[in-house]
């Protein structure tokens, strides 16, 4: 005999209530995030069921109210070891394009950071961590240090598989404000939180001291005003600072996807003038063995927003600290894109000529996307010249390449085009497909081997 599906009342029955325990998680399980709200409006019984289970693909963002619901005694209490993945607060665009203008506005930014990764140590089983803050550029030393030293210390630092820092370093319009004038305005726990000042010839050290290995983390993304170069044999880098930010993913054995991002445009050499080689300060900082470069094997795949067009040192560095890439994405900010970068010609220009060559000795390469190559006063380049580039990558090793776009600004008789030219590479040719602000019929073919 069938059970009858409604109430005395005529109100419709709760399944629920009649199913065994293991068949009710099984069905949970198989439901979608947007079933699971659904279902979860439908009785008591079905929100007490759904709930644990809808914070398996969610992301709970830190914030005075959130909180406060999962602190002892709080309507969430029991369901912390459910939450999987924590975002700090973003503040809106706005305010982050907008100067911390006052010393309370700076207070409240540490005061907030400090309740935030203080309440880290509620959710014992977090394997996502996304952490944003918009600072001066004074403190980013010691707010670093001291964020990255309570993510250690939690019981989840092990079982992270996703890391991301992302940092806005508030610009200075007027003089530099100095550490120990912000300081002494903190509160005192706030004062504790960031310590005394770290100098830029000690952060490195003190994160590598207090940094244990990230065994599970598959996926990192640093997003941070003028970082570095992630390309790091560089001999052209003139980058200052920032290499701590990398420290900590030496420490990931299982590393399989880098994204680096550079919110704004960093202050750099004309290429007229002086070069700074600050290549072996950058090693001696990032590696407590400069000899031997940290070599990154687990990771496949790369995006990097570059600040101007990489130099053939840095792409030439690849195969050494990245030897086992199959996905390389690196941009070029639409800001430096609009920056005169020469004042040579690509023809003329041997390094230009052969700048991405060193893609070739990433054998493992698949996809691959790099910045349009020429400089608003090089001269227009046609994109069908690009393809004996790819003949040259492919006789160098890298055969199991299957697309490779190139993108960016590109400059003829005085009008910029923003071009994307992908080529689609089979096993005997490369098939060039032009996209973009242009059309196949505006370019004669040119034949790749007379690229050689």
């Amino acid at each position: 005999m069938q059970r009858s599906t409604t109430s005395q009342n005529g109100n419709p029955r709760d399944p629920f209530r009649f199913f065994p325990a293991e068949l009710n998680i099984l069905i949970i399980k198989r439901l979608r995030n947007k079933d699971l709200h659904n279902l979860s409006r439908c009785s008591k019984l079905c929100y007490l069921v759904c709930f644990p289970r809808r914070f398996d693909t969610s992301t709970i963002t830190l914030t005075d109210e959130s909180i406060r619901l999962f602190q002892d005694g709080g309507l969430c209490e029991q369901y912390r070891t459910a939450i999987r993945s924590i975002q700090f607060d973003k503040p809106i665009a706005g305010k982050v394009l907008r100067p911390l203008g006052t010393d309370q506005e700076i207070s409240e930014v540490i005061t907030q950071l400090r309740i935030w990764t203080d309440a880290l140590n509620l959710f014992p089983r977090v394997q996502e961590l996304y952490v944003s803050y918009k600072i001066p550029p004074v403190l980013e030393n010691n707010v670093y240090t001291a964020a990255m030293s309570a993510i250690a210390a939690q019981p989840f630092y092990k079982d992270l598989q996703c890391l991301e820092f992302q940092v806005n370093k508030d610009a200075e319009t007027s003089d530099p404000q100095r550490y120990e004038d912000i300081f002494t305005l903190l509160l005192p726990e706030d004062q504790y939180f960031l310590g005394e000042k770290i100098s830029d010839n000690e952060v490195d050290a003190l994160i590598r001291a207090k940094v244990p290995e990230l065994s599970s983390l598959t996926t990192a993304r640093i997003s941070v005003d003028g970082i570095c170069t992630p390309l790091i044999s560089s001999k052209t880098t003139s980058w200052k600072g920032s290499t701590f930010y990398y420290i900590p993913l030496t420490r990931a054995p299982n590393l399989e996807d880098l994204r680096v991002e550079t919110l704004t445009v960093s202050s750099k050499p004309r290429p007229n003038g002086p070069k700074p080689n600050t290549l072996k300060n950058y090693k001696e900082r990032l590696y407590s063995d400069p000899g031997h470069p940290h070599c990154f094997t687990s990771l496949t795949k790369l995006q990097y927003t570059a600040d101007g067009i990489p130099s053939k040192n840095e792409i030439d560095a690849l195969p050494e600290t990245f030897p086992n890439l199959e996905v390389l994405e690196i941009s070029q900010l639409e800001s430096s894109r609009r920056e005169d970068g020469s004042d040579i010609s690509l023809e003329d220009d041997r390094d230009g000529m052969h700048r991405y060559d060193g893609i070739g000795k990433l054998k493992h390469l698949v996809d691959v996307t790099m910045p349009w190559p020429a400089y608003e006063d090089a001269g227009s380049l046609d994109p069908r010249y690009l393809s004996g580039w790819i003949y040259r990558w492919i006789r160098d090793g890298a055969r199991n390449l299957d697309v490779v776009a190139f993108e960016g600004t590109r400059y003829v008789m005085e009008r910029r085009d923003e071009i994307r030219v992908i080529c689609e590479v089979g096993a005997a040719e490369v098939e060039v497909d032009l996209r973009g602000d242009t059309t196949v019929s505006r370019y004669e073919d040119v034949v790749p081997e007379d690229y050689y």
